[in-house]
């Protein structure tokens, strides 16, 4: 089931784990730095962002936030990836955003299910405080 969310400190932990567990490694130390103390904006990311959560029996085991037509956060529990999860969460947010076209910075981990998905690279990989990305997107009909 997938709802709407905000970000409290089970969406965090959840972020936190998959970061640590699957992204950091691609971050210099400067950008885990700037990375951990993003996510602890609460109120800020509740403000600015919205957030759906995908539960399986009451437990959160994916994320995903966006504002306006950019995905900014999209996390998925390791043990459940690779099981649809990340799609449905995906195709949800898809559905919700009004533009033609959906943007991303993904995470060179993420880049393999956001091309499966149907992004589309708009260039190169970049690094930017630390962190590397990829600018990605999707358009075209749903």
């Amino acid at each position: 089931m997938i709802k709407e969310i905000e970000y409290t400190q089970e969406v965090h932990d959840l972020v936190l784990e998959v970061f640590e567990d699957c992204i950091a490694k691609d971050y210099s130390l400067e950008g885990q730095a700037y990375f951990k103390a993003v996510i602890e904006e609460y109120d800020y990311l509740n403000q600015h962002y919205m957030f759906y959560g995908l539960f399986e029996k009451d437990k959160l085991v994916g994320i995903i936030g966006y504002q306006d037509d950019v995905i900014t956060f999209f996390y998925v529990h390791k043990d459940k990836q690779g099981k649809g999860y990340g799609r449905q969460l995906i195709t949800y947010v898809l559905k919700k955003v009004k533009g033609e076209y959906v943007y991303v910075d993904a995470s060179p981990y993420a880049l393999a299910i956001y091309e499966h998905l149907g992004f589309k690279k708009m260039e190169e990989m970049k690094i930017v405080d630390g962190i590397k990305t990829i600018s990605m997107v999707y358009g075209g009909k749903r």
